[in-house]
């Protein structure tokens, strides 16, 4: 079996002539060796021989052509999703013959303001393998756009198309409640609750609002719950239909794109009649 191999470099494709490059006593388990001092964009041949105690066995040969190495190529930019003042960015990077995977040591981030597409900052991604990062530290309501570049030894590659525009958000604030009033007497039983908007909307506009009735007991407990379609996001107040006469007291959450906020605080306690 051998015990080292032998890698040798020809000019041009004359194996007969001297060899410009000669890496011997390469280890037996390898499968690989780095020639060096040859010129870029000069064709050369290589051969490879096994070597043991008998000597050097036949060889095998292939061409090759040394190039320079450069900066990586851009990579392909991917989605951008909005999270809680945060968005999580995908690319996908792009090897090639002078800069292939192999050499892209991290990434460097662009994060851009959507309207006027100033820099806000950077962000360096490691290792030279990942294809996805979360950033985070954004203004929820704020549209922003990313774009990417590979970063190798030789420097920072050019940077990839803008991502689309992602604007982080997250579920509106409490709603401040209001005073609930009386239903009146005779027909539907039913009571009025009323609110003011959430002072924080989560960065997406407010779709609408739920409103919760609360059957009240003795000593504050609650009996039983009955909760509204979902009001305009205009409405500010709620004639409701209750299921039975009693005390009641409200509470209301806000909607967005992103989900349903928190309740309000309760109102004060009226009758539904």
């Amino acid at each position: 079996s051998a015990t080292s191999f032998t890698v040798k470099a020809f000019l041009g494709t004359d194996v007969t002539a001297a060899p410009v490059a000669t890496v011997a006593n390469i280890p037996a388990t390898a499968t690989s060796a780095l020639v060096t001092g040859l010129t870029n964009g000069t064709l050369y041949t290589f051969t490879v021989a096994a070597v043991n105690q008998f000597g050097t066995g036949p060889t095998a040969s292939g061409t090759a052509t040394p190039i320079a190495p450069t900066v990586p190529a851009a990579p392909t930019i991917g989605t951008a999703t909005r999270g809680n003042a945060s968005a999580t960015l995908t690319w996908s990077p792009v090897g090639t013959a002078s800069a292939p995977l192999s050499s892209i040591t991290s990434f460097l981030v662009e994060v851009r303001l959507a309207v006027g597409g100033g820099l806000v900052r950077t962000v360096t991604v490691t290792p030279g393998t990942a294809s996805s990062t979360v950033v985070t530290g954004l203004t929820n309501g704020t549209g922003y756009q990313f774009r990417v570049a590979a970063v190798d030894a030789i420097g920072t590659g050019t940077f990839s198309a803008l991502s689309a525009v992602v604007t982080p958000a997250t579920v509106p604030g409490a709603p401040v409640i209001g005073n609930a009033a009386n239903g009146g007497n005779g027909g539907v039983i039913e009571a009025i609750a009323r609110w003011t908007p959430p002072a924080a909307t989560g960065g997406s506009p407010i779709t609408g609002y739920v409103v919760t009735a609360l059957r009240m007991g003795a000593a504050n407990v609650v009996l039983g719950t009955t909760t509204s379609a979902v009001q305009p996001a205009s409405a500010r107040q709620l004639d409701m239909t209750l299921p039975q006469l009693g005390n009641y007291r409200f509470t209301v959450h806000a909607i967005n794109a992103v989900g349903s906020g928190p309740e309000s605080a309760r109102s004060n306690q009226v009758l539904g009649r």
